[in-house]
């Protein structure tokens, strides 16, 4: 369902654009892989972190000669610190974009659970 703001309904597509990335590779042979490295740079880092676990099982299931997987992101850690004006905001507003996105069902339960 999308966020209506100011009556305009607001989309959020993130794991609806995971899944359709991951079945464009189909085509491309993704499903012979035997080896593969997930990563991203800053936000696509950020992505990487929340998503492995995502990507890993439907690797598993859709490629089953993969023998390794491995998962690195080459940014993607914002420190939590004060703004230019002093105020702690960074945890909040990451929370407050979580949950306006729904994203529980792009992240790890245990990891929801933690926090």
């Amino acid at each position: 369902e999308p966020l209506v703001v100011k009556g305009k309904p607001l989309y959020f597509r993130g794991r609806r654009i995971i899944d359709a990335v991951l079945e464009s590779l189909l085509p491309l042979g993704i499903t012979n892989a035997n080896k593969v490295f997930l990563t991203g740079c800053s936000a696509g880092g950020l992505s990487t972190y929340i998503h492995v676990d995502i990507v890993h099982k439907w690797l598993q299931t859709n490629a089953p000669s993969m023998n390794v997987f491995k998962s690195a992101a080459l940014s993607g850690f914002f420190l939590d610190h004060k703004n230019l004006i002093g105020v702690p905001a960074y945890e909040s507003q990451i929370r407050s974009i979580f949950e306006i996105a729904n994203s529980t069902f792009g992240v790890n339960d245990a990891c929801i659970a933690a926090y």
